[in-house]
């Protein structure tokens, strides 16, 4: 017999609202930024040799983009860590948007190593951002 976990209404309504607010919030950044595009690249070629002399500003820059990969990373990696721990996909006590099958033993572990793994990956990935855009922009500031 197939054991299914039961959707969660309550968690249904926060993942909506999540998603939403995410939405407002992805497309009002995206309006702003398109609305003072002119001005930013007026900013920046008015203080590239700032920014050239003080290339940490670029870096703390980059580093603004970071923090929601950072999270998104270790709630994956708490995640994966409940899968293998339980041995059960999805953990025990663990919330889902609908009726979801539940998957143990081996296959569960494997997907806990999974999500794992995409948690590093994600979490690498979000710390090693902001270096590469500094040593990307050291590395054209030369040539200019």
């Amino acid at each position: 017999m197939v054991d299914i976990q039961p959707a969660d209404p309550g968690a249904r309504r926060a993942a909506i609202w999540i998603v939403a607010v995410a939405l407002v919030a992805g497309g009002c950044a995206i309006l702003l930024f398109e609305y003072f595009y002119v001005d930013i690249q007026l900013w920046l070629q008015q203080n590239i040799d700032y920014l050239i002399r003080n290339d940490h500003v670029v870096f703390l820059a980059a580093l603004t983009f970071a923090p929601p990969l950072l999270a998104v990373g270790a709630y994956l990696l708490v995640l994966g860590s409940r899968i293998v721990r339980s041995q059960r996909f999805p953990p025990p006590n663990c919330a889902v948007i609908r009726d979801t099958r539940v998957i143990s033993g081996p296959a569960a572990v494997r997907w806990g190593r999974v999500v794992q793994i995409l948690s590093m990956l994600t979490l690498f990935a979000a710390s090693a951002t902001p270096f590469l855009v500094r040593a990307l922009f050291r590395a054209l500031a030369v040539t200019a």
